[in-house]
């Protein structure tokens, strides 16, 4: 299935397409997939992002955590993954 990071600030929208087998995998991805082919600017790091899948769908939403510099679940949780 396909799915895409996506940056918002404003008006600015930036995307990352990625594949996924199902909604669980792309949300672990996501870090990955961030720390491998964002880059380091500002729509990045001060907008919201958030993993999408093909239909639309908004499977997880995240903020830039400044302390460890990657994206983190948006209520702040730096360990998502379990």
């Amino acid at each position: 299935m396909k799915y895409s990071l996506r940056a918002v600030k404003g008006n600015q929208l930036a995307r990352i397409h990625f594949d996924a087998d199902d909604d669980r995998e792309a949300r672990n991805m996501c870090r990955e997939v961030y720390d491998n082919f964002a880059p380091s600017s500002e729509l990045w790091t001060a907008g919201k992002v958030v993993a999408v899948a093909e239909d639309g769908k908004i499977i997880h939403t995240f903020a830039h955590c400044d302390s460890c510099n990657r994206i983190v679940c948006e209520e702040g949780c730096c360990d998502y993954d379990n």
